[in-house]
């Protein structure tokens, strides 16, 4: 399953939960991945997924996070889908 990733902007209006961490609105990195199947010729899309990157700053202003962490990574992608963070493109 061939999978296309891509950097984008997730911005959130206000607080929001993931994992128990209350993320403070704001924008933030994030990957986007699209898997396909192939199958006789056609591509079926499955739903993105995406994964919300926090450097040790962000980590800074997050409650309930671990003191003296590099940074982390979490899975976004109900609250993307909850209308929770809007998706923008990166221009690199």
């Amino acid at each position: 399953m061939p999978i296309q990733k891509k950097l984008v902007v997730l911005t959130a209006d206000a607080d929001v939960t993931i994992e128990g961490l209350k993320i403070p609105s704001g924008s933030y990195t994030a990957t986007e991945r699209n898997a396909y199947t192939s199958r006789r010729g056609k591509k079926s899309f499955l739903p993105p997924t995406y994964e919300l990157h926090l450097t040790a700053r962000d980590l800074r202003t997050v409650r309930g996070s671990i003191e003296q962490t590099l940074g982390a990574s979490l899975d976004a992608t109900r609250q993307v889908q909850g209308g929770c963070f809007i998706v923008a493109s990166r221009n690199l």
